[in-house]
């Protein structure tokens, strides 16, 4: 056996990790019949006598730059340009595109995931208007919806980060960060069901965490008072490490200022036209739905939208101007929703008997009444869209669906890696072939990169990939 490292750089002064490539050695796999005659001059070598092999360790010395981009793969010449590969079973070849692609190792571009997973995902406007609404969903009609979705071989899950966690009560940037981050997460794991709570405010508003310069000077240049300039001054600095250079908000800023918050919101929004009002300020719950309802048709087709009936304004709306744009953008956003969403996910919940003695069990009944027949239907649809044949041509439904998730995770590893031209060439060496190194050192990304790159080396080159870490 001879054996090939290959070292990985490391942009830290870290002790680098060493892949080791392990094939049989070029004098075992020589057959013995007699070398082939050099070949005459006046002959050009084919393509045979120019194909690529292995002569042996190669030096330890030797080390693979990890600074080619990761847009473009790296142009190999593959040793197996003239050869056709066996050809393709009747039993494979008549099977749907999405499956053959899966038993031939390649990710088809659009893959629907057929996990039995309900994920209702609570968009609120604000967590405390709603307290009754949700505790109906929580403990009330997802109950009841978890024990019917047992009996059915399927599980219900609800995300829920409008608690009054410190980075809301803060208003810190990186809330609606993590919300957006888990919406999606959860779409990689099952159907995702917004349920949306919105009555008649937006929430808590965010001051835009950058400004153009340009759009900043020209809020500077309508600042007519001394006191408003000094405000986005504060709040503000000029960030030139950037391509092209921005203002940002300063860290801490909500936790340090928020007596000045509303103040300087009131500044922006008498300061900047109304398209860079809607492209900067903004609420947590605007961005949630729009990452679900306006950015996906099956997210619009399963949302549900509690809509109290009703509701008693804000008795402390803030300044006019402030109070008029967050006014007009709710309406914007009602009327999106009215459009998007089907009439029958609209639950108008009506307060007018809350105020009674028991009126406020009665209104909670009732929206959870509501709540669960709506999500009930929805899990009736998710379920029938979900079932499929027990198997195609023999092979069980559920054997693609494993495949599937290797072929996924390998999708994903190959995209956290880059391009090793010296050791992908020696993966393509058509011989057997062990990966041995470290803990993180890139055994799994450089596999799946090869993968990846597999069905360019030969069009019906059928891959078997298994990830059991």
């Amino acid at each position: 056996m001879s054996a090939t490292s290959v070292h990985r750089g490391r942009a830290n002064n870290r002790k680098s990790e060493t892949i080791r490539i392990w094939s049989p050695s070029y004098r075992a796999r020589q057959d013995p019949a007699p070398a082939h005659p050099p070949p005459a001059p006046d002959r050009q070598p084919s393509l045979h006598e120019k194909k690529p092999h292995l002569k042996g360790p190669r030096p330890v010395g030797s080390s693979v730059s990890d600074s080619i981009s990761l847009s473009s793969p790296v142009a190999c010449a593959s040793p197996r340009e003239d050869a056709e590969g066996p050809p393709m079973p009747l039993t494979v070849a008549a099977l749907p595109e999405e499956h053959r692609a899966s038993l031939l190792g390649r990710l088809p571009a659009q893959r629907t995931r057929r996990k039995r997973a309900m994920l209702i995902y609570v968009c609120a406007a604000d967590s405390q208007d709603c307290c009754a609404e949700k505790g109906a969903l929580q403990c009330g009609a997802a109950a009841r919806l978890r024990a019917r979705a047992r009996g059915r071989g399927w599980r219900v899950h609800i995300a829920d980060l409008h608690w009054r966690s410190p980075l809301e009560q803060q208003r810190d940037h990186r809330f609606p960060m993590l919300c957006i981050a888990e919406l999606a997460r959860q779409s990689e794991l099952g159907a995702v069901v917004p349920v949306l709570f919105l009555n008649s405010g937006l929430g808590t508003p965010l001051l835009p965490h950058t400004l153009e310069c340009a759009d900043f000077k020209a809020a500077l240049v309508a600042a007519e008072d001394d006191n408003d300039k000094a405000l986005l001054n504060k709040w503000y600095s000029l960030d030139s490490s950037t391509t092209p250079s921005c203002y940002r908000l300063v860290r801490n800023a909500p936790a340090r200022w928020r007596r000045e918050m509303a103040r300087t919101l009131n500044v922006l929004v008498r300061t900047l036209p109304q398209e860079a009002c809607d492209a900067y300020l903004t609420t947590v719950v605007e961005q949630e739905v729009q990452h679900t309802v306006l950015m996906s048709v099956e997210a619009a087709r399963r949302c549900v939208w509690v809509w109290r009936a009703g509701a008693v304004p804000d008795p402390d709306p803030g300044p006019p101007a402030h109070h008029r744009e967050l006014q007009r953008r709710l309406n914007n956003l009602q009327r999106d929703l009215k459009l998007h969403l089907s009439e029958r996910n609209i639950i108008r919940a009506s307060i007018r008997a809350r105020a009674a003695p028991g009126g406020e069990d009665e209104y909670t009944r009732g929206v959870r009444t509501a709540l669960g027949d709506r999500l009930d239907a929805l899990l009736d649809s998710l379920v029938a869209e979900h079932d499929a044949p027990a198997g195609y041509n023999g092979i069980p439904t559920g054997l693609f669906d494993e495949i599937n998730e290797h072929l996924s995770f390998c999708h994903k590893a190959a995209q956290c890696t880059s391009n090793r031209e010296v050791t992908l060439n020696e993966l393509k060496s058509n011989v057997p072939l062990a990966l041995i190194g470290g803990a993180g050192c890139g055994k799994a990304t450089l596999v799946a990169r090869a993968v990846s790159l597999a069905s360019s080396y030969q069009q019906d080159l059928a891959v078997i990939i298994r990830q059991v870490s």
